[in-house]
């Protein structure tokens, strides 16, 4: 079973991420979707046993490669950071995007707050922010993927979540 850790926009404080990789059982995996992307590549060198994916965001300010296709287990997942994809405004281009790389899943930060929605047969998904949440509280997302069973959650930190 893969069970991966999905975080964005930590910006320079990633002390529940390490609360989360240290208490979090089975953790193999960490998709960092950017907005700090120096934060992953702490933490990778830190956690050398799991496996780190991350695509910079709009305060890395690197412009190469700002989006990819992951393809887990035969999971299909496309992910950026989102701001060249105005997930401010809505997510048909995110959308966009992943099913023209044949993704099933497009997973993106930028808003600070947590999404999952269907969007034209892609589920898009944002984990909000483990450390500078705009609405509601600070959260992640957790996915699972285990011979043809995937789970996708949010997961809150702290407090009520909504």
């Amino acid at each position: 079973m893969k069970r991966i850790l999905i975080l964005a926009d930590t910006h320079g404080d990633i002390s529940e991420s390490r609360k989360l990789l240290n208490n979090i059982i089975g953790i193999n995996m960490v998709i960092h979707l950017g907005d700090y992307l120096r934060d992953a590549v702490i933490l990778s060198k830190e956690y050398p046993e799991i496996e780190f994916e991350y695509v910079p965001g709009n305060n890395d300010f690197r412009i190469n490669q700002d989006e990819k296709l992951l393809i887990i287990d035969d999971v299909k997942i496309y992910i950026c950071h989102g701001h060249t994809k105005s997930v401010s405004s809505g997510l048909e281009y995110v959308a966009r995007s992943a099913k023209s790389k044949g993704a099933e899943f497009a997973f993106f930060g930028h808003v600070h707050y947590p999404i999952d929605e269907i969007y034209d047969g892609v589920r898009c998904f944002c984990p909000g922010s483990p450390s500078r949440p705009r609405s509601g509280n600070a959260s992640v997302g957790i996915m699972e993927i285990d011979k043809g069973y995937i789970g996708l959650s949010h997961y809150p930190l702290g407090g009520s979540f909504l």
